[in-house]
């Protein structure tokens, strides 16, 4: 029998320290060659136990890890890009592994708790989930964060790096049920959360994600949004929005995009196609609306701002016809406004101007030159 007690062990692991300061030890030699040990780790709070046999070649460890901070594995693990892990606790892991003609097959189980840090740039308040691994990943299932206040849900497979230089590559899945869009920036000001569901892929060092997102409804006053529906391509700090189309108001719009998920920055480009006119108006005017918007901001609240231009098509006025409607469209402070509104007809152009309503709908106050010169008058 040998036996150490008291043990102060310093490791190196992948050329990053691994310190123990209290290890309990004990070699059992009496049946040579099976040889048994007993391994006790106590660091803090966390405690380590294990039962190693090895016998003519062959060696088996059953291990349980109980209540170990986060911190102690990450730091000898490769730095992941776009992940920052300040705390974490393990409260529980099994562990079976066991080696067979130079083999090494691995089993583990385990729980995370109390995750804090950050996700590509946004805050992780809270986070918990159960993990497993083998020799060729690591897997989690239903790893449950909060990021940004908003609900994400991890599962799925990091696969180890096969050669020394190689990087460790991603195979997640990533489901957001319910993710409050202005929580990607506060200045987009919108407060409608959409469902998305992606997957990320790349290496450790440089991760990428990509998927689909929807939601039922989006106020964007005076337009009303229904079921919109796009793509999301996050990479290189950047998080790209593209082929997202909705209906509003018998027609479509169109919105493309990006996001800095450092600065909080955005740009977006909304396009409306084909628009019921006589919807916003209230029956005032009647003809298919399309307009085209470029939007940004900041992650200041409030900061976004819109600039444009919009048609209608040959339509009518209170019944009376025109050619066009066409002008310059802004947008502040979550409002429309227009300027630069000319109407074009069989007899001329003439100029008008666009009030907003309380209720949110458009109004016309059309040159008294139009009013005459369509109905005949001197």
């Amino acid at each position: 029998m040998m036996e150490i007690k008291d043990a102060k062990v310093n490791l190196l692991l992948e050329n990053k320290p691994l310190d123990f300061d209290k290890v309990q030890f004990q070699g059992n030699f009496k049946q040579y060659p099976k040889i048994k040990y007993g391994l006790r780790v106590k660091d803090g709070k966390s405690d380590i136990i294990a039962d190693i046999q090895n016998d003519s070649g062959t060696t088996a460890v059953v291990a349980e890890v109980k209540k170990m901070p986060l911190q102690n594995i990450l730091n000898v693990l490769p730095q992941a890009a776009d992940v920052v892990i300040t705390e974490g606790n393990l409260p529980d892991v099994k562990i079976r592994a066991d080696k067979a003609d130079d083999k090494w097959t691995l089993n583990i189980d385990g729980t995370i708790d109390g995750l804090k840090g950050s996700l590509i740039n946004y805050p992780v308040t809270k986070g918990s989930g159960k993990f497993s691994a083998d020799t060729e990943a690591l897997k989690f299932a239903g790893l449950n964060l909060e990021v940004a206040g908003q609900t994400v849900i991890i599962d799925g497979n990091v696969y180890y790096a096969e050669k020394p230089e190689a990087k460790q590559t991603y195979a997640l899945t990533v489901n957001a049920p319910s993710f409050v869009i202005e929580a990607l920036s506060p200045g987009l000001g919108l407060k409608d959360a959409v469902t998305a569901l992606g997957k990320v892929k790349g290496t450790i060092d440089k991760p990428e994600a990509e998927g689909t997102f929807g939601l039922d409804k989006l106020a964007y006053d005076p337009l009303y949004i229904t079921a919109l529906s796009g793509k999301f391509l996050y990479k290189d700090g950047k998080l790209n929005i593209g082929d997202a189309i909705g209906n509003v108001y018998a027609g479509q719009v169109n919105v493309n995009g990006q996001i800095d998920t450092k600065t909080k920055d955005f740009k977006l480009e909304v396009q409306g196609i084909d628009l019921d006119s006589s919807v916003v108006t209230e029956t005032q005017v009647d003809g298919p609306l399309s307009f085209k918007m470029l939007a940004i901001g900041t992650a200041d609240a409030g900061s976004a701002t819109g600039a444009g231009s919009f048609r209608i098509e040959e339509g009518k006025y209170m019944m009376l016809p025109f050619r066009s409607i066409k002008g310059s469209i802004t947008r502040q402070q979550g409002k429309f406004a227009f300027s630069n509104i000319k109407i074009a007809t069989a007899v001329g152009s003439f100029d008008t101007n666009i009030i907003v309503k309380d209720n949110g709908k458009l109004g016309f106050d059309l040159d008294k030159g139009f009013l005459a010169a369509q109905l005949g008058e001197k």
